[in-house]
């Protein structure tokens, strides 16, 4: 464990499991009426995220039983990233978290014995909270009722557990739920006369394009136009580097690869500064539980991220410290 000075906080470097990353002891918390907004908008995003033939769909009408909210708060107002629907982070953030551990473990109480199921493609943190894991062929094989599977999307063998599951599976990280929502829209790569891509409809200001089916940040770019020379506010308020910025004849290019050739855009939505880490970017990431006693969905605490990078995520670079909240 190595100890350092990051901005304004003092922080440290530790691994839990497969995860390395730096600890701050700086707590961040959500206040109630934040709370009750973001509780809100999960009851609307399970309205319209698929449900699929998994065991948690078919006893509650849920997508999980857990799911985490990445968001930031500016002037009071709740604004969204997405809801993340099979997170990791149980013991990763119970382990830096206590008002999250014990929030986490009385939830777990109130639901069926959890196996997970491992898969070489993924690292977890899982272990410290759900015990050792399952094999592809143990868990197929087994008589296991309520399956955590941690495949990748694409990892098809891992489907056939899918309604065992009490989370997703074949639909992790679909992100059509969004375009009902009014969240973002959809763009499509097309060829002009001379073949060259472009994008319909035309990007219009900063906004991020991120794929319609994806997990860890990955092919999440942003569109930022060079700001007009008149505008005081500098860039590097709200930009710090990282290489996400991309110009509309590569984001078409890229779109143009992707299935249906059509990727998600969002409104560009700047991330924090938090006093503590004034030179950083920051985002809350904020864990529920859904409690099969009474249906509702409770309010677990989750950790607030920093990083030198405009997408902010989870990273070996990346600051994490505890996030609760009111009740």
């Amino acid at each position: 464990m190595n100890q350092l000075v990051s901005g304004a906080a003092f922080v440290r470097r530790d691994a839990i499991g497969s995860w390395e990353a730096h600890f701050s002891t700086e707590t961040e918390v959500v206040p109630a009426h934040a709370v009750s907004t973001l509780l809100d908008i999960i009851r609307q995003w399970q309205e319209v995220f698929p449900l699929a033939n998994t065991w948690v769909g078919r006893e509650f009408g849920v997508a999980s039983l857990f799911i985490r909210l990445d968001f930031v708060i500016r002037d009071g107002k709740v604004w969204v990233y997405e809801v993340e629907d099979r997170p990791c982070g149980f013991g990763f953030t119970a382990r830096m978290n206590p008002f999250f551990a014990e929030r986490a473990e009385a939830m777990r109480r109130k639901w069926p014995k959890i196996r997970w199921v491992s898969s070489q493609f993924r690292q977890t943190d899982d272990e410290p909270f759900f015990g050792p894991p399952l094999s592809l062929d143990e868990a197929l094989n087994g008589n296991y009722p309520h399956l955590l599977v941690r495949s990748r999307p694409g990892e098809v063998e891992y489907h056939p557990l899918e309604h065992r599951s009490i989370s997703t599976v074949s639909e992790e990280g679909n992100k059509r739920y969004g375009v009902p929502l009014g969240w973002w829209g959809l763009v499509t790569a097309k060829q002009d006369e001379d073949g060259a891509w472009f994008l319909d409809p035309p990007l219009a200001g900063p906004c991020v394009v991120k794929p319609v089916r994806g997990t860890r940040a990955m092919l999440v770019k942003v569109f930022y136009p060079n700001p007009n020379p008149k505008d005081r506010k500098p860039r590097t308020d709200i930009i710090t580097g990282g290489g996400e910025i991309e110009n509309a004849d590569r984001l078409a290019r890229l779109v143009a690869k992707q299935p249906g050739q059509q990727m998600c855009v969002q409104r560009f939505i700047p991330p924090m500064r938090l006093p503590h880490q004034p030179n950083k970017n920051s985002i809350y990431r904020l864990m529920f539980g859904f409690d099969p006693t009474n249906g509702r969905w409770s309010p677990l605490g989750g950790t607030w991220n920093a990083l030198d990078r405009l997408v902010v995520h989870g990273t070996p670079d990346t600051i994490f410290g505890p996030l609760v909240c009111e009740d």
